[in-house]
């Protein structure tokens, strides 16, 4: 079958699109008289009508034919210094479905500026296209927002020839700007966050975009976002035949929603499905669907009938040092929240996306916060897990509580063998601390006002130099300096730093056993708090074998062992993780353990077993927890409150749902002993209590505390 020639579409087009609004036999009646004898081009004519009428999309509607019809009868390209208006073409800056665009100067000696000229091809029939282009001024016009590249001025020449004058963006597609820059995770949601407001915001003035795609997002060399490219747009108010038409669709394959290459209706939901489509590509570094090398009558059935695979599986080394990390790291940044997050996006069915761009960026601004998303099914267990992630540090978990002790009571155990040396490295790590801390008192800052961080910053520069021969007592501030930084939460601080440890542990004096045996289970504890599983699982089973072969006794063997229970409960080996977890709490039994530290052990291990779904198993680690707590902690520690919230999340997983909401009212309560009105943890407690009471029938109360969570999470 051939496809048709510049005359003949010249010819059909402005048929085809009367033959689209017409039933059936009137439409086929139409191209018979318009192809008279050629039976080839009827054929080819009626076959795109179909692709036009139905949700069927046949060879003749692929990409390829669009494209190529679109480009017949184009305007003859303007020379530079040609006058259009106001301006003169200096350069063309690039080329659309609609036409191309020229970087132009202001020419009427009024003011200099430069702008981005905007000129239609005429091959889509003259007055189709003129509405089209008037549309997009109009539109253009009543879009004010500061991430929306603004409409300046416009005009029809005297042979008809429609141009647009618009702010000239001086910047790169979003997703070169990303990659050239190495831009962390972080910084490609901030940035498409930016999008997401300005689609909003046009969605709000009842328009829509239709081709959202990188090249159409450019950001400037300050991580200004703009977006362009109004030109193939929709009023939602506009309800007339041609406005609805679809012999033509202007879109660009890779990021169009299924509901485009169908020809249904397009609406709001099919900009999030191109966000979607974006917002996979800036994560994953490849795209929802391969269309790259795939017949192009195939790619229907590729964006419509394909499943898309999660943007954590597909991710490749590439893309992964392009955003500054490792495959794996990438894998589990992406994994859970920000999968779910995508595919939601880019579901097949419009009504099962985000109803909203609003909605969409909202579930990325609560993923960057730790709070839970609103497109995961919203269990209690849910809600929980993502509350004690977002207060690791404070919530006891075993690898980070931990490791103070393995610098603490299990390395003073070694070190009292060899008293004399170790007496003089900690006076020599005391001073320095001691230094430390002196320059933030107002005596002795001058005038500057340190904060924690500003300290250990200063500490960890003057360290090199101040003990550039004593590599024991450096190593010694290494581990304390480390620790500092992963109470802070500046876990790539405490990572930098702490990776400077594992070689210089080997330069010591005395047993570098023991050194290598620290200096692994401190960096690995680093990894472990940035989510780094695989490197946290080697560091620590080389800190357990250097540990087995010292034989430091059974206290240092609880702490060690507990991490890695830790480890694999992250990674998902529950049955391990148990074995681990249980030969840790026997070692910390036989060895007179810290009762805190030993209650850590314990809440981890409950935790462990909640997410293997052993409630049962769980409620009797918590008790244990909770009991051991009891002998060491007020009521109203927030420590305590932690292991509150935990023991209530097994009880309302046994069924028991009036002591989880007692308990959860005791969690309150010591929140707001703890922390003021609109903290972020009263405003979780009351969340949490919302939702248990909802799940008991009490739907006033429940209203009244998410009314009251409400307005302290805005």
């Amino acid at each position: 079958m051939r496809s048709p020639t510049k005359d003949e579409w010249l010819r059909l087009e402005p048929v085809l699109d009367d033959a689209v609004a017409l039933p059936h036999d009137a439409a086929r009646a139409l191209l018979q008289s318009s192809c008279g004898n050629d039976h080839e081009l009827l054929d080819w004519a009626s076959r795109f009508l179909d692709g036009a009428s139905s949700e069927s999309f046949p060879v003749s509607l692929t990409p390829d034919v669009v494209a190529s019809a679109m480009a017949f009868g184009a305007a003859p390209e303007p020379e530079v210094d040609a006058r259009f208006g106001a301006y003169r073409i200096v350069r063309e800056l690039g080329r659309g479905g609609m036409g191309a665009v020229y970087l132009a100067d202001r020419a009427d000696g009024q003011y200099e500026q430069q702008v981005a000229l905007k000129l239609v091809q005429r091959g889509l029939g003259a007055k189709d296209t003129r509405e089209r282009f008037l549309r997009e001024r109009q539109i253009l016009a009543r879009l004010d927002h500061p991430n929306v590249a603004h409409l300046l001025d416009g005009g029809i020449t005297d042979d008809g020839q429609p141009w647009f004058a618009m702010e000239y963006v001086d910047g790169e597609p979003l997703d070169a700007w990303c990659d050239r820059r190495v831009a962390t995770v972080d910084t490609r949601l901030t940035l498409f966050l930016a999008v997401c407001d300005a689609v909003q915001a046009a969605h709000q003035r009842l328009v829509i975009h239709r081709d959202l795609k990188p090249p159409n997002i450019l950001v400037t060399a300050d991580g200004q976002v703009k977006l362009l490219d109004f030109g193939i747009a929709k009023l939602l108010q506009d309800t007339d035949a041609g406005s609805t038409r679809t012999g033509l669709r202007a879109f660009t394959p890779a990021y169009a929603a299924p509901e485009q290459w169908r020809g249904e209706p397009v609406t709001t939901g099919s900009d999030v499905y191109s966000l979607g489509a974006i917002l996979y590509e800036l994560l994953a570094g490849v795209r929802p669907h391969d269309l790259h090398g795939q017949p192009e009558t195939e790619w229907p059935a590729i964006v419509l009938q394909r499943p898309i695979a999660a943007p954590s599986a597909a991710v490749t080394p590439q893309a992964a040092a392009a955003r500054g990390v490792s495959r794996d790291r990438l894998r589990r940044r992406l994994r859970d929240d920000l999968d779910v997050i995508v595919l939601t996006a880019l579901r097949t069915e419009p009504d099962r996306r985000y109803r909203t761009v609003d909605q969409f960026a909202a579930d990325i601004r609560r993923h960057l916060a730790g709070l839970p998303i609103g497109a995961r099914p919203d269990t209690w267990r849910y809600r929980t897990r993502k509350f004690v992630k977002r207060n690791r540090l404070g919530a006891g978990a075993a690898a980070l509580l931990l490791l103070s002790l393995v610098g603490g009571s299990a390395g003073i155990a070694w070190q009292a063998r060899r008293a004399g040396r170790e007496a003089a490295r900690a006076n020599a790590s005391r001073a320095f601390l001691a230094g430390m801390f002196r320059e933030s008192d107002p005596a002795h800052a001058r005038g500057d006002s340190l904060t924690a961080g500003d300290m250990l910053d200063r500490a960890t520069g003057r360290m090199d130099s101040a003990f550039a021969g004593q590599p024991d007592v450096k190593l010694d501030l290494m581990f304390a300096l480390g620790d500092i930084y992963l109470t802070l939460g500046r876990l790539a601080s405490a990572d930098s730093l702490l990776s400077r440890a594992v070689p210089l542990a080997d330069s010591v004096d005395g047993d570098r056993a023991e050194a290598r045996a620290l200096a692994a289970l401190h960096l690995g504890a680093a990894r472990l708090g940035a989510g780094d599983y695989v490197s946290a699982d080697t560091l620590v089973r080389r800190a357990l074998a250097e540990y087995e072969r010292l034989s430091p006794g059974d206290s240092s063997l609880a702490t060690i062992l507990g991490m890695l229970g830790t480890v694999q409960h992250r990674t998902y080996r529950f049955s391990a993780s148990e074995s681990t977890y249980r030969r840790a709490l026997a070692a910390a039994e036989r060895s007179g353990f810290d009762t805190l530290a030993l209650a850590a052990i314990w809440n981890d291990f409950g935790v462990m077993l909640m997410d293997a779904g052993r409630f049962f198993a769980a409620d009797t680690a918590m008790r244990r927890t909770m009991d051991l707590e009891s002998h060491r902690l007020n009521a109203n520690d927030p420590g305590h409150a932690l292991t509150l919230m935990n023991y209530a999340l097994v009880r309302d997983q046994l069924g028991d749902k009036d002591s989880a909401a007692a308990i959860t009212r005791q969690v309150l309560r010591i929140q707001q002993h703890n922390y003021p009105n609109g903290h972020e943890r009263v405003a979780m407690a009351l969340n949490h209590l919302a939702f248990l009471y909802m799940e008991m029938g009490d739907f006033a109360g429940s209203d009244s505390l998410f009314r009251a969570a409400g307005t302290m999470l805005q």
